[in-house]
């Protein structure tokens, strides 16, 4: 899109973005899009009746595989049986298919459905997960978890990634729109894998801001390696790889017996006589480059059914990028070389037209060997291969397998295709293992040779000490007995045809010793053949990886984690807020690192020995590193300083909890094997990107601040910045002092009127908290009661203020005031983290209120919460006789339909509205159609805020029948309030 493909395609494209679990195909069957990119399930619900037609391969092999952490005890995937795998939807065929070929069907373990996040795998809940190849085992490894993966590709199971599609009537009735859709967007994928920086520079600009770049480099690379784009053409399909994967959906009953690819993949073209002569003969050159060569030079025989002016443009670029040396020739005589070619000689590109091919070789005899083939070539009008030795232009040896075809053997003249691969390294590599085949005795790693047809001739004393055979058992046999039933024959297969090509084959596989355990090795085969090229032996080499494996763990842990606690150390400490700073400047958040110091620790190695001091220290790690918040990561930085990273806070004073609550348990006593110890700690914090803007220094300050707090004494906490101090100190002091003044009684209720317009006598009051602190007098509201909404004091809090209103109610009925209903705010947090009706009714029983007088006010973000639990708080409510207002109406998701849908029976309307619409028609109409609307449901209605004379007039002309405001009284203590009470009505100049 961003290139403008589509665009030069005469096509306007809109892209949609899609996620895990999402289904392209039902996007493209319901007419939302008309192409998509799916996997290969894609043939399967074609299968089962999907209208759809598989366009081109984008990936050539499939992301998919099984990833187990690598400090676990699942080795083999036959170690999963019985075990819990996160899994699907949909079942991926390719891991299924690679669990049976390991014996294991979906009764041999539990499937869990994936909820595409690691969390379950980290923790133990699931043994195994399915995850992307180019996402989860960087993001977990980068966590300093490592992990291992089980591919279905190892096992013989190639499934295509992700491929174009679209649906049969899309493809039927506009060809050449498909055709072009399909052009551009294979260019789009060519230029991505060409310009990897500038696409990693897109994506965290404009669509995912979240990743690192690392990660996304990380991504391209394995992408690259499922695309293949200097091997396989982009877009590649070859029907036989349908084929297999049709009968893996067989074998899994995903597919019926027989099913058909008839419809899903595009009919084959039709070609000329001259253009399948022109396919056959670049077919054949490809056939030279070995192969690999001949995987490249495939897709350029795709393409050469194109238009002349396009194949000629793919031939170029496919034959510009190959690794192998190409060069036309015309009576030995180069015409054009490729690349590869100016490279593997060390001449400039320009050097070699019209060049003789003379200059090339390092004898006459090897250049007469070379026009020999020539003739043969053209002769025969067959491929002729040979080695020889060439010469590079610094005058060193090249040596060279070189494969020669013309283009038409009958007319000489067109010239002849020269294929050149630099067997240099393979030579050397046979005088090496001939030389190791006499001493292989000596060898550490196990070593067998065995006869043409696979006899084991010899074996070394490495090889029965690694595997259990005794040299009499192994003589005679063939390597079968050490096969782990890992490997499909495709495996082998291939495994073999490289060597029949090559000479030699080298990777990773799974052997069985004789008591059947199975071990990793790496296993390199290489055939040995006489002066003539003929094969007289193979010699494999096995290296045990299994301690390697291990080691590799070992050192990984010893290089990032501390040894004492497990907690990380202060390199990985620093890699990991590194990442997090990332994200935080993508998202505009902040990151907070807090630095421990255990006051007085000298004191216990001192006094009761190093050992204790340890036993403290690894106690201290478990209790940092208990932590039920994702958010939150504890490090040791030596001795007895930690570090924490603080990340998704969205202000600085939400650091101040964190340090109540790390302070808190850090001074519980530790109980040790010499005794108890008692210590406080103190932290140092800072705060990015207030005080630093990379790791090295935000770690630094935050050890500044620490050096100051530990000067100011035992137990204390410093923030770098002084702002950042007094603001959180201010919010830990109100937050320690609450706790106190709700064990020591310092609340206190005020009492505010509520006036009836009409017959100006006092209808009813509203219960407000206030807190009388010994040193601090009367804290305003402002300052305390955020907190307590915050906290688990809300309903303790809560709940004692609905106690004394009910107290004092009663006792205002006893002086003489038996109809005043008593009003009392209620936090959302009371009505969804309790039930509060239950709460209402046994604080009723107890205070002998009787339920008419008492009234309820919430707000209308409660609507909203969880209707259908509200509403049924509501009704039971209403069931025992107390009532119910909407406080601050107006302000909020003011809506009819919640009015009609609750219980109600008053509304409060702001007092903002009241405040200005003396001079605010808007306002005024607002207040106005709030009075009306509250009339035609039958809701009372009271005024808040009411200040001055003109407020109360527009009231009254609008038919208001309460008000509440400093026009008439203040809130005020429980014994003033009585005063006011004895007053028969409110004057009318209040």
């Amino acid at each position: 899109m961003e290139q403008g493909f589509y665009r030069q395609a005469g096509l306007e494209v809109t892209l949609l973005e899609g996620g895990p679990g999402t289904e392209t195909i039902n996007s493209i069957m319901e007419g939302s899009a008309q192409y998509a990119v799916h996997t290969s399930d894609a043939l399967r619900q074609f299968l089962a009746g999907a209208p759809i037609v598989a366009l081109a391969a984008i990936y050539q092999h499939s992301p998919f595989a099984l990833i187990a952490r690598a400090d676990s005890d699942i080795i083999t995937l036959s170690d999963l049986k019985g075990r819990r795998l996160m899994l699907g939807p949909p079942l991926s065929a390719d891991i299924l298919s690679m669990l049976r070929s390991e014996g294991l069907d979906d009764t041999d373990y539990t499937v869990e459905v994936h909820n595409w996040t690691a969390r379950k795998l980290i923790t133990g809940e699931v043994a195994a997960m399915a995850a992307y190849l180019s996402n989860e085992p960087f993001i977990l490894g980068h966590k300093g978890i490592p992990t291992v993966a089980f591919r279905p590709l190892t096992y013989g199971i190639d499934f295509y990634g992700d491929i174009l599609i679209t649906t049969q009537e899309e493809f039927k009735s506009h060809p050449e729109r498909t055709k072009r859709f399909v052009d551009a967007s294979l260019m789009g994928w060519r230029y991505a894998m060409d310009h990897p920086g500038e696409m990693v520079d897109l994506i965290i600009s404009k669509y995912t801001p979240d990743k690192t770049r690392a990660q996304l480099f990380n991504e391209a690379e394995v992408l690259r390696s499922l695309i293949q784009p200097r091997l396989v053409e982009l877009g590649t399909m070859n029907v036989q790889r349908w084929r297999n994967i049709l009968d893996t959906y067989v074998s899994l009953d995903m597919a019926p017996p027989g099913a058909r690819l008839d419809g899903f993949l595009p009919p084959e073209k039709k070609y000329s006589s001259e253009d399948l002569k022109k396919i056959t003969l670049w077919g054949t050159i490809a056939l030279a480059v070995l192969s690999l060569g001949a995987l490249a030079l495939f897709s350029f025989n795709s393409q050469l059914r194109r238009r002349a002016s396009e194949r000629k443009r793919i031939m170029d670029s496919i034959l510009s990028v190959s690794p192998y040396g190409l060069a036309l020739c015309r009576h030995r005589t180069f015409l054009w070389v490729n690349d590869a070619m100016s490279r593997m000689f060390g001449r400039p590109h320009d050097d070699f037209p019209d060049m003789p091919t003379k200059e090339l070789y390092d004898s006459d005899e090897d250049y007469a060997r070379v026009g020999q083939a020539v003739d043969e070539a053209r002769d025969s009008g067959n491929e002729v291969v040979l080695d020889v030795d060439m010469r590079h232009s610094n005058g060193s040896k090249v040596v060279v397998q070189m494969s020669i075809r013309f283009i038409d053997p009958a007319i000489p003249e067109k010239g002849y295709i020269v294929s050149l691969v630099d067997i240099a390294e393979r030579k050397r590599s046979e005088i090496h293992l001939r030389q190791a085949a006499k001493v292989f005795e000596q060898s550490r790693e196990s070593v067998i040779i065995t006869d043409p047809k696979g006899i084991i001739l010899d074996c070394n004393q490495a090889f029965t000490d690694t595997t259990g055979y005794t040299r009499e058992e192994t003589l005679g046999n063939t390597p079968r007995a050490l096969k782990s039933g890992r490997h499909d024959s495709k495996f082998y297969e291939r495994m073999w045809k490289s060597i029949s090509s090559n000479g030699v084959w080298s990777g990773e596989v799974w052997n069985r010793k004789k008591d059947g355990e199975l071990f990793p090795a790496w296993l390199r085969i290489t055939a040995v053949k006489d002066e003539h090229g003929e094969v007289i032996n193979y010699v494999g080499t096995i290296s045990d990886l299994t301690a390697e494996k291990q080691s590799a763990e070992s050192i990984y842990r010893l290089n990032n984690y501390d040894l004492l606690t497990g907690l990380p150390n202060r390199a990985l400490l620093l890699n990991l807020l590194k990442q997090e700073l990332g994200h935080a400047r993508q998202s505009k958040s902040i990151v907070a690192v807090l630095i421990l110091d255990l006051d007085n620790f000298k004191t216990v190695n001192e006094s009761m020995g190093i050992t204790s001091g340890d036993e403290l220290l690894q106690e201290a790690a478990r209790r940092l590193g208990d932590s039920k918040n994702e958010a939150f990561t504890a490090a040791r930085l030596g001795s007895d300083e930690f570090a924490l990273i603080l990340t998704e806070i969205t202000s600085t004073e939400d650091i101040a909890p964190v340090i109540q609550a790390t302070q808190e348990i850090l001074s519980r006593p530790f109980a040790l094997a010499a005794g108890e110890a008692v210590l406080t700690c103190s932290i140092g914090v800072s705060v990015y990107p207030d005080d630093a803007e990379n790791s090295e220094e935000l770690l630094k300050n935050a050890e500044n601040a620490l050096h100051h707090a530990t000067q100011r004494g035992t137990g204390s906490y410093e923030f770098f910045s002084s702002d950042m101090t007094e603001r959180a100190s201010e919010r830990m002091k109100v937050g320690t002092a609450l706790r106190r003044a709700a064990a020591e009684n310092q609340f206190v209720l005020y009492y505010q009127p509520k006036v009836d317009l009409k017959t100006r006598r006092t209808a009813g009051a509203e219960a407000l908290i206030r807190w009388n602190h010994p040193q601090w007098g009367l804290v305003a509201p402002g300052r305390f009661i955020p907190l307590v909404e915050e906290t688990d004091l809300v309903h303790t809090v809560g709940e004692w203020v609905l106690r004394e209103a009910c107290l004092a109610t009663r006792r205002i009925h006893e002086a003489g005031h038996p109809e005043l209903r008593m009003a009392v705010n209620v936090s959302p947090r009371q009505f969804l983290e309790k039930e509060m009706p239950e709460v209402v009714a046994e604080i009723l029983e107890q205070t002998g209120l009787a339920p008419q007088f008492l009234e309820l006010e919430i707000t209308e973000a409660l609507l909203v919460s969880d209707m259908d639990r509200v509403r049924q708080s509501f009704l039971k409510l209403k069931k025992l006789g107390v009532s119910l207002a909407i406080d601050d109406f107006g302000t909020g998701y003011s809506s009819l339909s919640y009015l009609t849908s609750f219980p109600l029976d008053t509304l409060k309307i702001d007092r903002s509205f009241i405040a200005t619409m003396e001079h605010d028609p808007g306002h005024a109409a607002i207040t106005s159609t709030i009075i009306a609307m509250a009339e035609s449901l039958h809701l009372h209605v009271v005024a808040e805020g009411v200040e001055t004379h003109a407020h109360e007039q527009i009231l009254q002309n609008l038919n208001c029948a309460l008000a509440q405001g400093f026009l008439y009284s203040p809130a005020l203590p429980e014994d003033e309030f009585l005063t006011l009470l004895k007053a028969p009505k409110w004057p009318s100049d209040t």
